[in-house]
């Protein structure tokens, strides 16, 4: 392989298809654990994943429970439903590999419009059916548009 005079990779002098094979090697977390070498960014992509992890988990507890509600089951029964903190823990690694087999670059350029909208999802859905629990026990009260007269 081609070495500059500081002993880096010649990228320049390298084939399209070696191009691709060192790329391809370079997004195998498997290849840097085999060679004792962790990129300094898998610690923050493991923190980026179990925040989208959390989301993930935080969005599908709030379709369940929003599911079981529309089926009648009071807000209590429904709530078996929620993930719990350990049950979402538990659940970002094997999520990440998942997500990191089949989407290798996730969320890559847009990773902050990503966390974003799962956050955003997540905190209007809970309002949504905080909201519904709400107008179940009172009704809205009607504001009229103009001020009644006083006569």
């Amino acid at each position: 392989m081609p070495v500059t005079a500081d002993g880096m990779i010649d990228v320049s002098r390298l084939r399209e298809r070696t191009k691709d094979a060192l790329r391809k090697a370079l997004l195998d977390p498997k290849l840097a654990e085999s060679l004792g070498v962790a990129s300094p960014a898998s610690a923050a992509d493991a923190q980026v994943m179990a925040q989208i992890a959390n989301g993930l988990y935080d969005g599908l507890s709030a379709l369940s429970i929003a599911l079981a509600r529309r089926a009648g089951y009071s807000i209590q029964h429904a709530s078996v439903l929620l993930f719990t903190a350990d049950e979402k823990a538990m659940l970002a690694e094997p999520t990440a590999r998942v997500v990191n087999k089949y989407f290798p670059d996730f969320g890559g350029k847009y990773r902050d419009e990503i966390l974003l909208s799962f956050a955003l999802v997540n905190i209007i859905g809970a309002k949504i059916l905080l909201l519904r629990e709400s107008s179940k026990v009172a009704p809205p009260t009607v504001i009229a548009d103009e001020p009644a007269s006083i006569a």
